[in-house]
């Protein structure tokens, strides 16, 4: 069965480039910078590819840098190893480790950030 690219939805193309830029490009060393991959997809397609990228980062791919406000992204690799960057009125940007924040009260990362919560 075969399909040309103009055949499939934006979500199957979009996952056909976060698959091919998993295992072609981070396996050779490189690392993935990435701004909203979970545009285009739906939550049960991007699940399976965020459980590949945890499991080769370090290894396959040595560092992934992921741009994102999705709730699942926030909550499935928010609490382990990400940073939150904010910017204060003097307009520099820090960036803090978000590593061990998730303890208020049982909210998920997601919900103590969209409440505006400083976690």
């Amino acid at each position: 069965y075969e399909l040309r690219l103009d055949e499939i939805s934006d979500g199957q193309r979009a996952l056909i480039v976060l698959y091919a830029l998993l295992r072609l490009g981070a396996e050779q060393g490189h690392a993935l910078f990435l701004e909203g991959p979970e545009n285009f997809v739906a939550l049960p397609e991007i699940q399976p590819w965020l459980i590949e990228l945890a499991d080769s980062c370090g290894n396959a791919a040595p560092q992934v840098v992921l741009c994102s406000h999705h709730p699942e992204l926030i909550d499935y690799l928010g609490s382990d190893c990400s940073l939150m960057l904010r910017r204060d009125s003097s307009g520099i940007t820090r960036a803090e480790e978000m590593v061990g924040k998730t303890d208020s009260g049982g909210l998920k990362l997601s919900e103590i950030l969209a409440r505006g919560w400083d976690p």
